[in-house]
């Protein structure tokens, strides 16, 4: 015999997090992080030339992702340090 259960707590943190999705900030947030991600995945491949892993286990790879991260966000704050641009730049609805 099977059954099914429905988690009530997760159904209502389902409905909270699709009502804040779909309003106008949520909207904008969402597309402020696809964004944000593709860019980086684009310098990683061809700004850095950087198409496939080194290492073969999950472990390796889950590290070098790691260094390659930091390595990256250390360049970035280098460039915003000695262009005095510390702040963070959003998309903004031009609607």
């Amino acid at each position: 015999l099977k059954r099914i259960y429905v988690a009530e707590r997760f159904e209502n943190l389902r409905k909270e997090s699709e009502q804040n999705i779909t309003t106008k900030e949520g909207i904008t947030e969402r597309l402020n992080r696809s964004i944000q991600a593709e860019g980086i995945f684009s310098y990683i491949k061809s700004g850095m030339r950087y198409l496939r892993f080194r290492h073969r286990s999950m472990e390796k790879i889950v590290a070098e992702m790691k260094l390659l991260s930091f390595a990256i966000n250390i360049k970035k704050l280098s460039n915003k340090m000695k262009s005095n641009k510390l702040g963070f730049i959003k998309y903004k609805e031009t609607i």
